[in-house]
């Protein structure tokens, strides 16, 4: 966009969008894409020329925003609301993707079995149930840019990191003036979000690869 289409933008009569602001973009969570907070692995999409997920300059143990398609070192994310999930994929050699999504309570929750460190579906052996905690949180990149709200999802080897952020989330009090102290609200704190690289050995190689990292929390 042109300056000078912007000094028009922030000049425009104001009367003229009387009772209009946001006409027309009242978009329900249906019809946007909300984004997700991804890390880059070793062997991600984002290093590969032409592919769709492709970043620039891109590092691994980044943290990736899947709308804007930047990466940074780190972000800070005021989390909003958790939800703990089971999610339905189909395996990636049956051709991947998201078949369906629960709570752990849901009636219609598929049947398991495990089948070395996977819960495969036995009634569809060709999909998986994933333990899934995820966190909707506004997001700020490191200069402060709000980038709006996104999803962190934890899954397999993430999930004891959230499990030990719930607890610290659990455990944050605040004061009040009247010197009452009560457990604090979840968006009452910012949270600074990196990665961590770990590794194992698996038949003689060393595998490695990236975690969230949880920042200890600064009260708004």
């Amino acid at each position: 966009m042109s300056k000078a289409i912007e000094k028009k933008e922030e000049t425009l009569p104001e009367e003229l969008f009387d009772g209009l602001e946001g006409y027309g973009a009242d978009f329900t969570s249906d019809e946007v894409t909300l984004p997700f907070i991804r890390m880059v692995q070793k062997m991600s999409p984002y290093f590969v020329e032409g592919d769709g997920n492709y970043i620039e300059s891109s590092k691994a143990g980044q943290l990736v925003h899947t709308v804007n398609a930047k990466a940074y070192d780190s972000l800070t994310i005021i989390p909003l609301r958790f939800e703990h999930l089971k999610i339905q994929w189909r395996m990636r050699e049956s051709g991947g993707g998201l078949i369906n999504v629960f709570t752990p309570s849901d009636p219609e929750l598929p049947a398991t079995h495990k089948v070395e460190n996977q819960n495969v579906v036995t009634d569809d052996p060709t999909s998986v149930i994933e333990d899934t905690l995820q966190y909707i949180c506004q997001v700020f990149a490191p200069d402060g840019e709000d980038l709006g709200m996104s999803i962190v999802s934890c899954s397999k080897s993430q999930l004891k990191y959230a499990r030990r952020w719930n607890v610290q989330l659990q455990s944050k009090k605040i004061t009040l003036s009247s010197g009452r102290v009560i457990r604090a609200p979840l968006f009452s704190h910012s949270y600074t979000l990196s990665t961590i690289q770990e590794s194992t050995q698996k038949n003689g190689m060393t595998q490695s690869w990236h975690s969230f990292k949880f920042g200890e929390g600064t009260l708004l």
